[in-house]
């Protein structure tokens, strides 16, 4: 019957753990999927960015190309011109889809749109002049009507860029808070999920009388998860102050995690399982989560044992010593360098 009572603890222990684990993952996916859509919309500003600078860039070559054949009556150089021409109308409806939730860039599109048709108009009529010879008569007035729907689609161009530059700086703020948020519910969620974990783990332990059950059941645990686990013990001078500490657990996930045997780690030092100055930070953050009994939180690169990742730490007193859980967040770190290569761009 005690057993049975015992069982009934645990299992509501458990029962409550996973529905604060369930919605804590809840928050954590909503987290990321405002990340990820932050993250299209900013490649959507910068695509527009990009298609309204190649549209200019034709406008140009129409431009560029027309003055080469007038100067130097050699129709090689109306290629630019005739390249420029075929690509406009499918830049320019690119550009409109990309803006079809854009009514006032949309607009501006519509306004520039029929600036162009102009400027091709002027160009068109000059290439004719030109190749008839009749290129002198009124070619200044022509010439600085083309001009002068060149500069207003400078400007209109110059308008658009500005109003995507300021929704860019939006989207990017928008980008880093989303960003902040995630890695946040990421700390909460990790530090829940160790704190529950703790808390259950002692609540069984206090039930269960029986060494070789506490054991048996702790390990169970320990193995199942999937995160890194391991507990050292201070090892103290004479005077009291930490000089070392030494492994006392460590489950399977967490050596194979470190390039060990967990079997090998086990009784070993810290500083002997990892010498040299690499350890120095993480000693003295140890050693002050139990002087002071805070929790160490941190995002540390890992290069050893020919594995190379990023792991987030998470360390807590326990007694005279310190249980460390460690999750693997190189996928994250590969999103942050991805989305610094778009604001790079």
């Amino acid at each position: 019957m005690e057993n049975v009572i015992i069982l009934r603890r645990i299992f509501t222990i458990f029962g409550i753990s996973l529905l604060i684990t369930a919605i804590l993952i809840y928050l954590y996916k909503g987290s990321f999927e405002k990340f990820s859509d932050n993250s299209k919309m900013l490649m959507h500003t910068v695509s527009v960015q990009e298609k309204t600078e190649e549209l200019l860039g034709l406008v140009k070559d129409t431009e560029s190309g027309t003055r080469g054949y007038v100067i130097s009556d050699d129709e090689a150089f109306l290629e630019p011109f005739i390249i420029a021409n075929l690509k406009l109308k499918t830049r320019i409806e690119d550009l409109r889809s990309l803006l079809k939730d854009n009514p006032t860039q949309l607009k501006t599109l519509d306004t520039l749109t029929n600036l162009i048709d102009r400027k091709l108009e002027f160009q068109r009529f000059i290439i004719h002049l030109k190749k008839t010879d009749n290129f002198k008569f009124g070619n200044k007035e022509l010439m600085w009507n083309s001009k002068h729907v060149m500069d207003s689609i400078r400007v209109l161009i110059s308008k658009m860029k500005s109003a995507q530059n300021t929704a860019r700086i939006i989207r990017d703020l928008e980008v880093r808070e989303a960003t902040n948020n995630y890695r946040v519910l990421s700390t909460i969620f990790s530090i829940t999920v160790l704190v529950i974990m703790i808390c259950s783990l002692a609540y069984i332990l206090w039930e269960i009388r029986s060494k070789k059950k506490v054991k048996n059941l702790l390990n169970a645990v320990l193995e199942s998860s999937q995160s890194g686990i391991m507990s050292f013990n201070a090892v103290r001078s004479p005077e009291g102050s930490i000089v070392d500490f030494i492994f006392v657990q460590i489950n399977r996930n967490g050596a194979e995690m470190l390039g060990y045997e967990n079997s090998n780690m086990i009784g070993r030092s810290l500083f002997d399982i990892v010498p040299g100055t690499e350890v120095d930070e993480l000693f003295d953050a140890y050693a002050e989560v139990i002087e002071k009994n805070t929790i160490y939180n941190a995002e540390k690169f890992y290069n050893r044992n020919k594995i190379k990742t990023w792991y987030r730490i998470i360390a807590v007193k326990l007694d005279d010593g310190v249980t460390v859980t460690f999750d693997d967040i190189s996928k994250e770190k590969g999103y942050e360098e991805e989305l610094k290569i778009i604001l790079l761009n």
